[in-house]
């Protein structure tokens, strides 16, 4: 009811997706990556199902994968419904992971994504993480023409700008490489 809600509250604004978490009932410890059960599972259909009819078509929701979950929890969601993919790629990164091995198996479903990254915790400026890892995600991204959305997820205005120099610094070094 609150996700109806809140799309028929903002459709005026023609958003380009709404992006969901979803989550498991059970509330992770530190290390606990929790999978969907199958009672979850159904119940997540459900509500999906409930939720189709309030969007303008159905790849406007996109799930998103978040931090302690298993990077494959969505993909049985995903590939059952009509509902595209938000693709954290910070969130990735927290769990110790390289989203470029994800990129290619994401792709065909990838309608938005996050991009932030890591200072102690997640949503901080890209500039804190290793030039060779940013690069390992954005240069393929360029090199097919990465069409979806990129939302730097940061906080302050000083994160978002250090974001965009180092997403530049990057592009200087795929520039410099082809």
């Amino acid at each position: 009811e609150n996700i109806i809600r809140a799309i028929d509250l903002t459709r005026e604004l023609e958003p380009h997706t709404w992006v969901m978490h979803v989550v498991t009932d059970h509330i992770p410890g530190p290390d606990m990556r929790p999978h969907l059960t199958e009672r979850e599972t159904e119940r997540i259909l459900r509500s999906l199902e409930q939720i189709t009819p309030h969007l303008p078509a159905p790849e406007y929701l996109a799930l998103e994968n978040l931090e302690r979950h298993p990077t494959d929890y969505l993909d049985k969601l995903v590939s059952a419904t009509p509902h595209s993919r938000c693709f954290d790629i910070g969130h990735v990164w927290k769990e110790g992971l390289r989203p470029e091995k994800l990129l290619p198996l994401w792709l065909p479903d990838i309608r938005m994504c996050h991009l932030h990254g890591l200072e102690k915790r997640d949503h901080k400026s890209l500039h804190h993480m290793p030039p060779a890892t940013l690069d390992a995600i954005l240069h393929p991204m360029w090199d097919i023409r990465f069409s979806p959305p990129i939302t730097l997820e940061v906080f302050s205005l000083d994160d978002f700008l250090n974001s965009h120099q180092a997403m530049l610094e990057s592009h200087e070094r795929y520039i410099t490489k082809h």
